[in-house]
């Protein structure tokens, strides 16, 4: 991009420049956000083109996004919609690649087992007794389990608040080995914190 392709489109009183930022309409608005994104694809690769740019038409550059931004905030919430839209998709990619990796490993035969253990959904949840959330959730699970027969529940122990957490998940493994998991469960999470 040369130095009149830039001043083309620079904020000096141009009545195009002016008029674009200044129209209604959803045709007019389409290209303001399409032009923004662009400068904003262009500041963000500058580094790259630096050399290209001498250091006023650099300023330039930025003068026009400012100037953008500042007529249309809107421009920036859609482009961090996106941005963070894009960010939750590679997240969930990523979690799901993982389970469907790990998954083979993630349940035990020696897991607690709660509702249908051929159940055509498996819910795994990690848990710790002392934990007030996870408390808040056991009427949840049980309320999901009584109205969904086909759901299966894996408990995995997780003792990460203090040694409280670390006896009581001892005294549950050790309630597992005799049947008695899901009764002391129930106690110890309905005792006081």
């Amino acid at each position: 991009m040369d130095a009149r392709a830039i001043a083309a489109f620079a904020p000096s009183g141009n009545q195009c420049y002016e008029g674009a930022f200044h129209a209604k309409g959803s045709a007019m608005r389409f290209l303001l956000i399409a032009a923004s994104l662009i400068a904003v694809s262009l500041v963000a690769a500058l580094p790259a083109f630096a050399q290209g740019f001498t250091p006023g038409q650099r300023q330039e550059v930025i003068g026009i996004m400012r100037d953008a931004l500042r007529s249309d905030p809107s421009l920036l919430r859609d482009a961090l919609g996106a941005l963070q839209a894009d960010d939750t998709k590679r997240e969930q990619t990523a979690t799901q690649n993982a389970l469907a990796r790990l998954a083979g490993r993630l349940v035990e035969a020696a897991d607690p087992v709660a509702g249908n253990p051929l159940g055509d959904v498996t819910i795994v949840e990690f848990y710790d007794t002392r934990c007030p959330y996870c408390r808040r959730m056991m009427p949840v699970t049980a309320e999901l389990l009584r109205t969904d027969p086909k759901v299966r529940l894996v408990f995995k122990d997780l003792p990460i608040l203090g040694p409280a957490s670390q006896l009581e998940s001892r005294a549950l493994l050790a309630a597992q080995r005799q049947g008695g998991y899901f009764k002391l469960q129930d106690a110890v999470m309905r005792a006081a914190a």
